[in-house]
């Protein structure tokens, strides 16, 4: 009897889960339905929010959200019992939210890839018809992305661990990555690579369905995510260089601490949206069937790098 009750558990254990093998394209496309994407970005954009400054009830509100929606998502919080990273920005206590998709092989299980997104803004402001910075853009988008590619990471349970960190005090001068950085490190945590999705909610001009990498030279990330998931869709934006993106996200303190490839992934150039770091950052702004094609495209690379047996990706000479 026990043989046959153990037995029903693990086929429903595995009916649940998705396999290696089912890994395809099409099931991002089921796994992330543009609804859900949607949800999430209007959500964590609402008024509600407050433009997630530091040390707000907004921001607040928008970290129980992110907590809750990844424990139900079937992520472990990375320390202990918590999701909470706590620091200081200035003299405000404020919280990143780090999460881990435990590798299933023993032998890679501690193979980390760090995919992060930063989820405070710029909050309200005073004599304006709009008050609230609702940062849908910058950087619900990447938030939601973020979250949506830990849902499906979840599912097909990967061989390596996936690290998932929503950054606090971004705003502020790239903080909360910055102390991750420097926490990781003290713990011997090195992680192979960091994916940071930075404003994804608008198209690439003349660019459907891609992103550019900032720090494009620096590493070969852009060419290996492209074949894994066979289809150029990381690009080179020659602008990038000139506004020196590498160092202004939260990809670089992990670079420079840690000397790992580690870049941003955004569709903002520049000339393509009008209401960055503005009231007027709106959901109502974005494309969102283009960034949810964008979330397949790099959740589908994301889970092929975490199930190789030897990861491609280093960083140039």
């Amino acid at each position: 009897m026990m043989r046959i009750i153990a037995l029903g558990f693990f086929l429903t254990l595995l009916a649940a889960c998705h396999t290696t093998r089912s890994l395809n394209f099409e099931s991002m496309e089921s796994i992330q339905p543009l609804q859900e994407t949607e949800r999430l970005i209007t959500t964590l954009a609402s008024d509600e929010m407050q433009g997630r400054n530091v040390g707000t009830a907004g921001i607040e509100k928008a970290a129980v959200f992110i907590e809750t929606y990844l424990r139900e998502a079937g992520v472990n919080p990375f320390f202990g019992e918590t999701f909470r990273d706590e620091f200081t920005s200035g003299s405000t206590l404020t919280n990143n939210i780090v999460g881990i998709i435990p590798g299933t092989d023993k032998s890679i299980e501690k193979e980390y890839i760090l995919i992060g997104a930063h989820y405070d803004h710029l909050g309200m402001i005073d004599n304006s018809e709009d008050m609230v910075y609702n940062g849908a853009n910058d950087n619900a988008s990447g938030v939601t992305a973020v979250l949506q590619m830990a849902t499906a990471a979840a599912k097909f349970t990967p061989r390596r661990s996936i690290l998932i960190a929503l950054f606090s005090a971004e705003e502020k001068g790239i903080q909360g990555s910055a102390h991750l950085a420097e926490k990781l490190e003290r713990e011997g945590i090195k992680p192979l690579c960091v994916i940071n999705m930075e404003m994804v909610g608008k198209t690439l001009t003349d660019q459907p369905g891609k992103v550019y990498m900032t720090g494009y030279k620096k590493s070969n990330m852009a060419q290996e995510l492209n074949d894994l998931a066979g289809d150029e869709f990381v690009r080179f934006l020659e602008s990038e260089s000139r506004y020196a993106l590498f160092y202004r996200s939260d990809n670089f303190p992990f670079f420079k601490k840690m000397n790992i490839p580690s870049h941003t992934f955004s569709s903002f150039d520049f000339t393509n949206y009008k209401y960055y770091h503005q009231p007027g950052d709106e959901v109502e702004q974005l494309d969102l069937p283009n960034m949810n094609n964008i979330i397949h495209k790099m959740t589908f690379a994301l889970l092929k790098l975490a199930n190789e047996d030897q990861p491609g990706i280093q960083l140039n000479d």
